[in-house]
């Protein structure tokens, strides 16, 4: 989502949903890059800016969590 349609609603709703994948189990979040280089011709190539809101937001959540998760 471009930076400039990031509205509080869309904020919260991330944040929640974040949280909920947090609350299922999931150690963090992985698998995720600025740029993603495509090696096969079905996948495209993607850009996020590093500093996008939710990125960062991201980051937030995930260092709140840092070392929250009970082993079971």
């Amino acid at each position: 989502m471009p930076e400039g349609r990031i509205t509080e609603r869309v904020r919260r709703q991330f944040e929640d949903l974040a949280n909920e994948i947090l609350r299922a189990g999931a150690a963090g979040f992985g698998e995720i890059s600025i740029h993603h280089l495509a090696h096969m011709p079905a996948h495209p190539y993607e850009s996020v800016p590093a500093d996008h809101p939710l990125f960062l937001l991201l980051a937030d959540i995930a260092g709140r969590h840092e070392g929250v998760r009970s082993e079971p």
